[in-house]
């Protein structure tokens, strides 16, 4: 079976699509199955099994991590209840989703939880753990678009190059645009996201663009 690995923030997530108008139509609806790349990657392969990573606030740095560690490291099974069988990935059974997000945002890892913590725009810094002294320098370096779209394109680069080398076919794709085009097309709700008429059009145009 084709399993696809999907990663991003919580438009890949599907952060509105858990709302009551969903659930109450159809009792076994899932919202990390039906955002726009799970809707995508079903039209391609549809009998995959999907396996969603995506975290709301999420940045690009902790995409390319978790990403890069569940597949070619397979470090971190628990978190996710499903452990990449390699034979898998060297027959080409799996096939990764990305939908890269707004580059300002970070994220850092907590010595004294032993987890990694994330920042964005309007996270709330104390209950992420940064410490006063460290606050203004965080908001230096999120505002530093030349800086953070240089990571970016390095995340894209490193990823397609790992995908490339170990075969596994990587579909690529921006949240961001994403939201441009839904946002001039239809009005967000009131945290900024859209709902699951959106996402199944939005899968479409990407299907039909391939």
């Amino acid at each position: 079976m084709i399993t696809c690995l999907l990663n991003g923030c919580s438009h890949v997530k599907g952060w509105s699509l858990s709302w009551n108008q969903y659930t109450e139509k159809d009792k076994n609806f899932i919202q990390e199955e039906n955002t726009y790349l799970a809707l995508l990657a079903r039209k391609i392969y549809p009998d995959c099994k999907i396996i969603n990573m995506a975290e709301q606030g999420g940045s690009n740095e902790r995409i390319f991590r978790t990403t890069t560690e569940y597949i070619f490291w397979n470090r971190i099974p628990e978190l996710y209840n499903y452990k990449v069988d390699l034979v898998d990935v060297q027959k080409g059974f799996i096939k990764i989703f990305i939908g890269w997000t707004n580059p300002h945002r970070l994220e850092f890892y907590r010595d004294k939880e032993k987890k990694w913590g994330k920042v964005c725009v309007g996270s709330n810094f104390k209950y992420e753990g940064i410490k006063s002294t460290e606050y203004h320098g965080v908001i230096r370096l999120m505002g530093d678009t030349v800086k953070q779209n240089e990571y970016l394109k390095l995340y894209k680069r490193t990823l397609f190059e790992l995908c490339e080398h170990n075969a596994i076919k990587l579909y690529s794709y921006d949240s961001m645009e994403f939201w441009n085009w839904a946002r001039s097309v239809y009005q967000p709700d009131k945290t900024g996201h859209f709902g699951l008429e959106i996402h199944q059009e939005y899968a479409n145009i990407l299907y039909d663009n391939q």
